[in-house]
């Protein structure tokens, strides 16, 4: 075992232990996970006691466009009384984003090996881990996971398709790869703002460059944009759009949120690279280019520095646009957002990375081949430590996890279950929580019976009020 261990390529390894360093905590505190009051159960009961495509309805014409993400906010199966799914959610989340990582490295370097793929889809996950605005809006909280995280992996496989429709060898799936990219393009579209936007941007930026560069009509992404165009129609033409617009007086300034969204962009990407392990994956993928020389990046992705640069910018700061012109330019960005960014952030780094590797192949290596060369072991305590001493989200996994809170989070919320449930009278109070996991924590239910989480839990419950007694 020893002598395979000397023989595994040390950025391989240190990646994978940035992974298991991230990503075990991450599912250990899954299965202390409950449904948040914070939306989950408004759309549960009003899936149980209306309907499901009655609350669709009313979602799209009172409230949101977003279709895509309110028809899974329906169907997610607390409606049926089923808590154990929110446990199960963060596994089904991590596999997905590790899948659709490794089918898009797949069809970024056809030459790359499954190993290859995988030691770098490992390591945009625990990056990306280890820099979230907030963990539990990225993996725990099913209302934000559908409207952020979700989308973002399913842009992934709309990428892969989109890169497969050039490929001779997917002609015979022709059809169906067509109708499987468009439904992403549609479910893309319908999670968010942000997302509706990004899609837009690439899929025009690719027939725009083509047209521009390569002197030709790129049949395939100007499909897929049309099916865009009409996706988008259908986000922006909802009649709830207004009416939540309307809620936010100092949102409706272009201008000043596309200002806003390219100064968030600047400050939150300087702190990115200087606060995150992020250099240390650049300089292992780094690695991984210089030594396999003979792989390249398809030519379908090889555009100018001079195009890449400013495109992975402009992406970016797209993420905040709506934000800002929705609820005004004053309001920081929430962290769901940001963690939408940073995803979108990551993702065009090492794009930029890839597109380098020719000047990477012909560099002399700047570390020892051995595992256990003392520049070796430094490298990778380096690594793991950065994860655990400057990563804000992994100390607040380790606390929750090991200090027990989640553990008794959950059998707070457990007790509480039972308590509304064999409660005979029609008002239930229910004791402040003595638990409160950051990494799992949203928010609870408030003092006042009439805020719309106590009367969401409440319905859903089968009980007329639900509140919050005051803390001692």
């Amino acid at each position: 075992m020893l002598g395979s261990l000397r023989k595994f390529p040390l950025p391989e390894l240190a990646v994978w232990l940035l992974f298991l360093t991230a990503v075990v905590p991450l599912l250990a505190l899954a299965v202390y996970n409950h449904p948040s009051p914070a939306d989950d159960y408004c759309f549960a009961f009003m899936t149980r006691d209306h309907g499901f495509w009655h609350g669709q309805h009313a979602y799209y014409t009172g409230w949101t466009g977003r279709y895509f993400a309110t028809f899974l906010f329906h169907a997610t199966p607390l409606w049926a009384g089923w808590l154990g799914y929110f446990k199960i959610l963060p596994f089904v989340l991590v596999a997905l984003l590790f899948q659709a990582l490794l089918s898009l490295l797949g069809e970024a370097f056809p030459a790359a090996t499954v190993r290859h793929r995988a030691a770098v889809a490992a390591g945009f996950i625990a990056v990306y881990v280890s820099q979230v605005a907030s963990l539990a809006e990225a993996f725990y909280w099913s209302t934000a996971v559908y409207v952020y995280l979700l989308p973002s992996i399913l842009l992934l496989y709309l990428l892969t398709w989109a890169l497969r429709g050039h490929r001779a060898e997917y002609r015979r799936l022709r059809v169906l790869g067509a109708v499987w990219a468009a439904f992403l393009v549609f479910a893309v579209v319908g999670s968010n703002e942000m997302t509706m936007l990004l899609t837009g941007a690439l899929l025009g930026g690719a027939v725009g460059y083509d047209l521009l560069f390569r002197k030709k009509f790129n049949g395939w992404m100007a499909f897929l944009l049309g099916v865009w165009a009409v996706s988008a129609y259908l986000m922006l033409s909802a009649p709830g759009n207004a009416a939540r617009l309307g809620t936010n007086p100092q949102g409706g300034d272009a201008v000043g949120a596309i200002l806003k969204a390219f100064e968030t962009t600047l400050t939150q990407g300087v702190r990115w690279l200087v606060r995150s392990p992020l250099l240390l994956l650049t300089l292992g993928f780094a690695w991984f280019l210089q030594k396999q020389p003979g792989f390249r990046l398809t030519p379908t992705l090889q555009i100018p520095a001079w195009v890449a640069v400013p495109a992975w910018l402009g992406v970016t700061a797209l993420m905040f646009v709506p934000q800002f012109y929705g609820v005004g330019v004053e309001t920081p960005a929430p962290p769901r957002v940001l963690n939408l960014a940073w995803f979108v952030f990551l993702l065009g780094l090492l794009y930029l990375v890839a597109l380098g590797q020719r000047g990477l192949a012909s560099a002399r290596p700047l570390w020892g081949e051995g595992l256990f060369s003392p520049l070796s072991i430094a490298l990778i305590a380096l690594v793991v430590g950065w994860g655990f001493l400057r990563s804000e989200p992994i100390r607040t996994m380790y606390h929750d996890w090991l200090r027990g809170t989640a553990r008794n989070f959950d059998r707070e919320m457990t007790a509480r279950y039972a308590q509304i449930r064999a409660s005979q009278s029609d008002t239930v109070r229910v004791a402040p929580l003595q638990h409160m996991p950051t990494s799992l924590f949203v928010e609870d239910v408030r003092a006042d019976p009439r805020f719309l989480w106590n009367t969401c839990a409440a319905e859903y419950f089968g009980k007329k009020t639900l509140i919050l007694a005051e803390k001692k």
